[in-house]
Parts: structure tokens; sequence; C-alpha cells
């Protein structure tokens, strides 16, 4: 953010719904409205409290904000009065369906322990985290409809804690187990209520989903957390269907890096967004 600020632009970062000390509700992981919503109030806000701000405002994201600013093109009208510009989006975690069965295919295919340990444990973090965000927007959904008793066992702590942490809990317990681990089932995506979540805030899947305002998508090809390999074929997918996309993949680059990786041309594309 402090690139933002140094380059001379407002920068409003909210907590999502769910987030933060006065949060009463929990955090619907992985609604694409509700993230976006919550980008939107913020700079609402922020413009009532201060009418020297431009009228004039673009969405940057990294990771599962990447995924959030993808949505806000739709809901950009709610903010009144104000004029939306464009879309940042680096890595956003799109494609969750393919990049569980991409993991779970490496990690079955691996040559050592380690790397068939990580294919495990990260297609179950896609499981966990898809499920836990369906929890809190429907609250009737049964996990056990789409997890194995050692994933389900996992959940109450998960949902408690943060990316780091929430990773951590499913890799103790895939290393508890190893491939006797109950976890994903393999039609997991396809259960009712998880297969119209994804349709609805997926955009990687999402039926006739597009971009009509600039956007500009960042990726690392050394990411292995947000695959280089699924993220061009939805980029691709865009541009097929008319959106005014830049993409842009940057050798080298990880999860975390891309974003001082791609920083000149972020800052060159909001530029041009914002020119008069």
């Amino acid at each position: 953010m402090s690139r933002f600020i140094d380059a001379g632009y407002a920068v409003v970062a909210p907590d999502l719904e769910g987030l933060g000390p006065d949060a009463t509700t929990p955090y619907p992981y992985y609604s694409l409205s509700s993230l976006a919503r919550s980008l939107i109030a913020g700079v609402v806000a922020a413009r009532a409290t201060d009418p020297r701000l431009s009228d004039r405002w673009a969405a940057v994201g990294h990771s599962d904000g990447g995924h959030g600013v993808l949505g806000v093109e739709a809901l950009a009208s709610e903010a009144t009065g104000l004029v939306f510009v464009g879309t940042v989006a680096s890595a956003p975690y799109v494609g969750i369906e393919a990049h569980a069965a991409r993991f779970g295919a490496d990690g079955e295919a691996a040559s050592n322990e380690a790397a068939a340990h990580q294919g495990l444990m990260m297609r179950q973090f896609q499981g966990a985290l898809m499920a836990t965000g369906l929890k809190a927007t429907q609250p009737s959904f049964d996990e056990a409809s789409i997890t194995g008793s050692d994933l389900a066992a996992t959940l109450p702590r998960f949902r408690s804690l943060c990316s780091v942490a929430a990773i951590g809990t499913i890799d103790a317990a895939v290393k508890a187990k190893g491939k006797a681990f109950e976890g994903l089932k393999a039609d997991w995506a396809s259960q009712p209520q998880m297969h119209a979540f994804l349709v609805a805030n997926d955009p990687a899947v999402t039926p006739g989903y597009t971009l009509h305002q600039p956007v500009l998508i960042v990726q690392g090809n050394a990411d292995p957390f947000v695959l280089e390999t699924l993220q061009t074929p939805f980029a691709d997918k865009l541009k097929a269907g008319g959106a005014p996309l830049a993409y842009k993949v940057y050798d080298g680059a990880d999860h975390f890096s891309i974003i001082r990786r791609a920083d000149a041309d972020v800052l060159d594309f909001l530029r041009q967004r914002f020119a008069r």
C-alpha cells in the first residue's frame, strides 16, 4: 500500500465482512458479493469522510483479495456518484475445483514423500476453504457431504484461524494419517450446494463471466498456491469473451514476490486509468 500512497493515491483498505475486532458474523470466505461490497462500502465511506478524494476509483487485490476485486465491477454502481475505472488482480484465487484436482493428481504422481504430501495437503486445503465459506453463507450445509471424517475434524479449528495457521492445521492432520487421511470426497464439487456456490463465486466457472472496464491480471509462474497453468486459461477465456484484459506472467515470481515484481506495471496501469 505504501507504493500506492507514495505515488499519490488514496488507499482504502477496509476489514472484510466477518473480520476485524467488531465483527459479529463469520467470515463468508469466497463469497464474491460479500468481498466486493466490503470494498465498495469502504470507498463510499472514505469519500463521505473526505470529499477532497477523487470521484474516480479502482480496485486492487492479491490472492483472495485478487478474487474479491474480480467481483467489484458488477456491483460498482452501488458507489453512487463515483466512477469505477478498472481492476488489478494479483494472483487471483480462481479455478478452485481445477486447483484441487491438479494438486491431488500431482500428489499421486509424486516421486518422493514430501511432494506427495504437499499435493495431498493442498487438495484438502481447497476443500476446507470452500466448506468454510459455504457454511458461513448457508448454515444448513452439511460439511460431511463433501468431506471425510479426518478433514471434517479439522474444520472447527480451521475456520477460526487465518490462512497460514489454517494451512498448518491441515498440514499436521494430513501428516498424521498420510494416504490414509479421509479427506475431500472425489465428487465434492458436484454436491448441489457446493456446485451452486462455486458457480456463483468462482469467475473461472461462472457462466458468461466477463469484465467491461480495463483489468490487469499479474501472475508468477513459480506460484505454488495459485498455479500459472490454470490462471492462463482463465485469462485466455476472459480475452476471448471480449474483456479489455492485460495479462502478464512474471518468470520466477511466487505467490508473494509477484506483488513487488509487478509494481511498475500496476502503477503504470493505474496512471492510465486515472488520467483525465
